[in-house]
């Protein structure tokens, strides 16, 4: 990247996993997960400081060959109940204070989330840097057997279904079917990266939710769909198609030599 668009790497991982223990590190296509991230970081040309933000000395011993810096994760974010936004703010805190707030933007990448590729990276840093008015730019796919229409709730009292989402709601913004694709499309960010402005990072105690880390204008780089951070055993095995479809084997990560 251009000197005058200085771009900082972000690591997240804790210690502690109830859905998949070890998920961090755990073998994918033979290589610890976090090691997928780091690969795509490293070799996208865009940072030269990746900093990491964990508990664990498992993961800080996998992401040292990477030329990590340590961030120690604070007890207290680092529990099941602690939000990862919490952990991501935390993190910018330190970062900012390090670096006297000399930089531009955060690429925001997860231990558990292998599916990134140096050339979205690139993609991305390339919206984020001529598109003033953006705060971020993250990944996703279209997932339109998950649109709203199709979501149900289970009535605590009857155990019965009902809409998610109230049908007086929904019949103003879209089309009820059946057929998934009968309205609009469905975006699910998948969680791969996000490169988020520092501008946007430091007002997150009040950007819009679900994720405050993306502040509030965001761009997507769509993926083929089956891209998202593990937090279950059974999602390996998709995860690890999903790479095999973006040339990378047991034997070989094509941009990493």
């Amino acid at each position: 990247m251009e000197n005058n668009f200085n771009i900082l790497g972000l690591l997240l991982g804790r210690a502690g996993s109830r859905g998949y223990p070890g998920k961090n590190v755990a073998p994918v296509l033979g290589r610890p997960c976090l090691h997928y991230p780091l690969m795509a970081a490293r070799s996208s040309g865009l940072m030269d400081k990746i900093y990491l933000s964990t508990d664990s000395k498992d993961i800080t011993r996998e992401a040292q060959s990477f030329d990590t810096i340590s961030i120690e994760r604070p007890p207290e974010l680092a529990t099941d109940e602690a939000l990862l936004e919490d952990a991501i703010y935390h993190a910018f805190q330190e970062i900012d204070q390090r670096e006297g707030g000399k930089f531009d933007a955060v690429l925001i990448i997860l231990c558990n989330a292998p599916t990134v590729t140096p050339e979205r990276l690139r993609e991305a840093a390339k919206l984020l840097r001529s598109e003033n008015d953006l705060d971020s730019v993250t990944t996703g796919a279209k997932l339109n057997m998950y649109t709203p229409v199709r979501a149900r709730r289970r009535d605590e009292k009857t155990g019965r279904l009902e809409n998610y989402i109230p049908l007086e709601t929904l019949n103003k913004i879209v089309t009820i079917s059946c057929d998934r694709d009968a309205a609009e499309d469905c975006y699910f960010c998948d969680h791969s990266f996000t490169l988020v402005r520092r501008s946007a990072l430091a007002s997150m105690p009040t950007n819009n939710g679900p994720f405050r880390w993306m502040g509030n204008n965001i761009r997507m780089i769509e993926q083929p769909a089956g891209a998202c951070d593990i937090d279950y055993g059974w999602q390996v095995g998709g995860i690890e198609h999903w790479l095999q479809e973006h040339g990378i084997t047991v034997a070989e990560v094509p941009f990493w030599k």
